[in-house]
């Protein structure tokens, strides 16, 4: 047997099954690190961050056109607790740590800003520091603050990347 057939016959087989072990394993071991990194990503990221806060967002707004339609004291608690619910979790954003925010949320110091803008100008919320602003924002808390810029559009748009109402409503008293 020449040397080359012994490297075909018994040598390649035995360095390709070697590969094909090495590689499945660590091609295991890596499905399994991206299968956990994937649950982390969906579970702690900003775009799942960004998704519940906007489906909070959007259910306290449709119960209080409801409300609108409809004014009683049901539309009303259901408004109440909508807008409850979504400032519980926009504390919770407010409040994550520079590790997580740098980890798994880069777009934080802006959405942080936007959360508390309560319609200021941009150049007072937009274009500041969120570390410079967060203290004063969480001491001030988040009942009745409106999310977003205003700029000077705030008396002549209703709507311009900023939303008030039902956030800034007063819900220790209910309109007649």
């Amino acid at each position: 047997m020449s040397p080359t057939s012994i490297f075909r016959r018994v040598l390649c087989p035995a360095v390709v099954l070697v590969v094909v072990l090495t590689v499945a394993g660590t091609h295991g071991s890596r499905a399994r690190a991206d299968i956990d990194f994937q649950y982390s990503f969906t579970a702690d990221s900003d775009t799942a961050v960004l998704d519940s806060s906007g489906q909070r967002l959007t259910e306290a707004i449709t119960v209080y056109r409801d409300y609108q339609s409809e004014k009683t004291a049901a539309n009303w608690q259901a408004t109440r607790d909508a807008v409850a619910a979504f400032n519980a979790y926009r504390l919770k954003i407010l409040n994550y740590d520079e590790e997580h925010e740098s980890r798994w949320f880069p777009g934080h110091r802006h959405f942080a800003n936007w959360l508390t803008g309560d319609t200021q100008h941009e150049s007072k919320v937009y274009y500041t520091w969120w570390r410079d602003r967060k203290d004063k924002a969480l001491e001030r808390g988040v009942e009745g603050v409106a999310i977003g810029y205003g700029g000077g559009l705030v008396e002549i748009v209703n709507g311009y990347n900023f939303v008030r109402d039902p956030l800034t409503l007063d819900f220790d008293n209910e309109p007649k």
